[in-house]
């Protein structure tokens, strides 16, 4: 984990931050890493309905895949970012980023949108799964680290069940859409809860460059390495 802001820097920077602002940083992404967890099992039982209502079923593989490949090959880049321009833009960057690729999938026409729809999530799916572990980083000494990875394991644990028993309900009684629908509300919700708090985390002391090609070159590897 890309751990930039160590004790000393957080003592340099204004405000601390105290224990019940802390709590609601952490409620905050692990509510923001529950949504990007639930994406990856909610669509599966909803997969035989969205086929039947967009067509083209064979590419139907390519709306779970198209999710883990972004969000796998992107996750790396969003710690050294978030070293650049600090951790709430950056946070908040990858939850609009997830949302904008909830509306489109939950408004795609057909097939092919919706699995560009499901991209542009896992791209921001995969920041807040490397964002919500440096950020608890950030907040927690590593004697206490241990408790929080509870947490995290039992975020997963949720999203696991939860998922296909949301996805399987809103396919068969409501409508397919839902499934993406239902993360505009949650997540702006976790926007708004860590909003305030997540200001007196510290972009770090030493000034960070984004090495472009190097992302690329790392995404494209990436990317190859899943498919092949």
């Amino acid at each position: 984990m890309d751990q930039a802001v160590d004790e000393k820097t957080m003592a340099e920077t204004g405000t601390p931050i105290t224990e019940r602002e802390k709590n609601a940083i952490i409620g905050g992404v692990l509510l923001s890493m529950l949504l990007a967890a639930l994406d990856q099992t909610i669509v599966a039982p909803a997969m035989p309905t969205i086929g039947h209502a967009l067509g083209n079923a064979h590419y139907l593989p390519w709306i779970v895949t198209g999710y883990l490949l972004t969000a796998t090959a992107v996750a790396p880049l969003y710690g050294k970012i978030s070293d650049v321009y600090g951790r709430r833009p950056t946070v908040y960057a990858a939850i609009l980023i997830f949302l904008a690729g909830s509306v489109v999938s939950a408004m795609a026409p057909n097939m092919f949108v919706l699995v560009v729809g499901r991209a542009i999530q896992g791209a921001g799916g995969g920041g807040l799964f490397a964002l919500t572990q440096t950020v608890v980083g950030d907040l927690v000494p590593p004697r206490e680290r241990a408790r929080y990875a509870a947490w995290f394991s039992g975020t997963w644990a949720v999203a696991s069940v939860a998922g296909p028993l949301l996805g399987g309900t809103f396919a068969e009684h409501l409508h397919w859409s839902l499934i993406f629908w239902i993360n505009i509300p949650l997540g702006f919700l976790a926007m708004a809860i860590i909003n305030k708090p997540l200001k007196k985390l510290p972009i770090a002391a030493k000034r960070h460059r984004i090495d472009g090609l190097g992302a690329l070159l790392l995404i494209i590897a990436t990317a190859l390495l899943l498919l092949a």
